[in-house]
């Protein structure tokens, strides 16, 4: 039950727009508080009261793998894989993680100044203001750039070493990480839905 209980849920607000992403301890502790409800994969809702009777059925609790199975006293119960807040309708104010994967992910293995992809090992992350010349580690500030391009533009600015960038360094949105650490893990399909392209291209170009 640990591992269960450690699985992710993805959290959608009232409009069904995603928020969070959380345990499935926390959960079912949200939807035990009637403070949210499960969304199946048909997108019917239950709460707390509902979700356990239509799973009191064990022939259908027993096809589940163990890690997706919540075992309470009396009886046992699928993890969820998706909730909807009763109440809140706004957008917290999570940011995406500054990490080399998260550089990495967000410019696509690709130089940011001569445009070409390369594989991981043959690119680096460039500070745009070197840091000798007082610039931060930010989403702002870093790009990823190939060994020749990064040789080029040694301790300079671009516009100094006559070079360009092929867009505008920025901080992308927090489901873009947690896009790309669940497709390691095979996202579910229900996550899909809600993570899916549209919204993605909504998010980036705004």
């Amino acid at each position: 039950m640990g591992n269960a209980l450690q699985a992710k849920v993805l959290v959608l607000n009232r409009s069904w727009m995603p928020v969070n992403i959380v345990t499935a301890l926390e959960a079912v502790c949200k939807v035990y508080s009637e403070k949210a409800r499960v969304v199946d994969r048909d997108y019917q809702l239950y709460d707390f009261e509902l979700w356990v009777e239509t799973w009191q059925d064990a022939r259908e609790v027993a096809e589940l793998a163990e890690e997706q199975r919540i075992r309470c006293v009396n009886f046992v119960l699928p993890v969820p894989e998706v909730i909807v807040l009763n109440c809140f309708n706004g957008f917290r104010q999570k940011r995406a993680k500054l990490s080399r994967a998260a550089v990495f992910a967000r410019d696509n293995m690709t130089c940011q100044y001569c445009g070409k992809l390369f594989p991981a090992k043959r690119l680096n992350i460039d500070h745009v203001l070197p840091r000798s010349r007082g610039g931060g580690s930010s989403w702002a500030n870093l790009v990823l750039s190939c060994v020749p391009c990064n040789t080029r533009k040694g301790n300079r600015l671009p516009d100094e070493a006559g070079m360009h960038l092929m867009r505008k360094p920025f901080e992308p949105h927090w489901t873009q990480a947690a896009r790309r650490r669940m497709r390691e893990r095979e996202m579910p399909k229900s996550w899909e839905d809600f993570l899916g392209k549209v919204y993605w291209d909504a998010e980036l170009r705004e």
